[in-house]
């Protein structure tokens, strides 16, 4: 893994959350039971890319102890905060292999397609509706959008 997003602090926090909120089952582990949770929950931290500074805020505002009464009080106090932790850590506990396997899903290795099956593929025609229908762009707030007929888009202008 390249560098930490959370510190050992906020590390201890989502441990808190998921070991209250996910407390396992006869069928699935408790987040707590997790062995590589931490690793876990750095991948799901990552995984968030541009929402992570949304979820470290959240995290300023948890309770000091993390109990079943103290998350309800903060989901209804701060339902948008409640929600980013909450995926964060549910995120996290489903992307444990052992979790996974508890529930029945399928996990081993992944592997891409081979090339001639893509290609096998592609020539049925399946882009054909969206190779006819052509390019679909949406306009930022603050510019307009348009291509040529060749597909070039415009040099962008300056705002005046």
């Amino acid at each position: 893994m390249t560098t930490a997003a959370l510190t050992a602090e906020q590390l201890a926090q989502l441990r808190a959350v998921a070991a209250t909120l996910i407390p396992g089952s006869d069928l699935s582990p408790a987040a707590a039971e997790l062995t590589d949770l931490d690793e876990l929950l750095e991948r799901a931290a990552v995984a968030l890319g541009s929402q992570l500074p949304a979820v470290l805020a959240a995290l300023a505002t948890l309770p000091a102890e993390v109990r079943w009464e103290g998350m309800a009080e903060f989901a209804s106090a701060d339902p948008a905060a409640f929600e980013l932790v909450s995926t964060l850590v549910a995120g996290a506990y489903f992307m444990s292999t052992t979790v996974l396997k508890s529930i029945g899903y399928p996990t081993g290795p992944r592997s891409a397609p081979p090339f001639d099956l893509a290609a096998d593929e592609l020539a049925t025609g399946i882009l054909e509706p969206v190779i006819a229908r052509g390019s679909v762009l949406r306009a930022a707030p603050h510019e307009s959008v348009s291509r040529s007929s060749t597909g070039e888009r415009p040099s962008p202008e300056k705002e005046t």
